[in-house]
């Protein structure tokens, strides 16, 4: 829930993303991790998640670009 909140507060200020692209995926330590791109009026964000064998999000993590 903390997480959440946290994204929440930080990407709203964004606003909507002008495009959400899927960059590359791979398969690491038994996880997909899947990589994207989100740019936003001004910005661009890396965006990339681990999900385990299962399907469940193990990990969602977002970056500055540049």
């Amino acid at each position: 829930d903390a997480a959440l909140k946290d994204f929440a507060a930080s990407l709203a200020p964004l606003g909507d993303p002008n495009s959400f692209v899927q960059t590359g995926t791979s398969k690491r330590g038994g996880m997909t991790l899947r990589s994207y791109r989100a740019t936003f009026a001004g910005r661009a964000l890396r965006v990339w998640t681990y999900e385990t064998s299962g399907g469940k999000l193990e990990q969602y993590q977002v970056a500055p670009i540049g």
